[in-house]
């Protein structure tokens, strides 16, 4: 099994987001506190995502309030906390390993469009035989949410296999 070097930060991190649609916040929440961000809270990340932000004259819908996170809100969150941050879609499953093995922290979104739902989950380890395991804010505990590569790639597909990295500071 591979595991980020992180795993244990994060399973230590974990937040449980309840029955709300807040995972993106809760995970960057996670990857921050994972870092060194104690203060980090998945509520109050929320809560600052629901205001549009302003780019000059154009409005960034960074969530739609009690509902859908952009990844590019929860980039802006980890940014703020001055860590290094991108997102991008298509990535690949090599990208995944990769970078797992090169300590960056990984976001993904996966999903349905019948019935339309998303979900962000913190990618943690891969397995041979499990498949790829995540730390997820929709359970109660720390423990890894393990899927199958053909369900996960399926699932990850969905939504254009968008990547969000985080680039500890070293």
């Amino acid at each position: 099994m591979i595991t980020t070097p992180y795993f244990k930060q994060l399973q230590a991190a974990h937040q449980y987001q309840g029955k709300t649609n807040n995972c993106g916040p809760y995970c960057a929440a996670i990857t921050a506190k994972a870092l060194g961000f104690e203060q980090a809270k998945g509520i109050e990340f929320t809560n600052s995502l629901n205001p549009i932000r302003w780019k000059g004259i154009l409005p960034i819908f960074q969530r739609i309030p009690s509902s859908a996170t952009m990844p590019w809100g929860t980039t802006h969150l980890l940014n703020i906390l001055q860590l290094r941050t991108r997102w991008r879609p298509f990535a690949t499953e090599r990208d995944l390993l990769e970078s797992l093995q090169e300590s960056i922290m990984q976001i993904i979104v996966i999903g349905e469009w019948r019935p339309t739902w998303a979900h962000y989950m913190v990618f943690a380890a891969y397995d041979a035989l499990l498949g790829y395991g995540f730390i997820d804010p929709a359970n109660k505990s720390a423990e890894l949410h393990w899927y199958a590569p053909a369900e996960f790639i399926k699932l990850w597909s969905k939504y254009g296999r968008i990547l969000i990295m985080v680039f500890p500071q070293t």
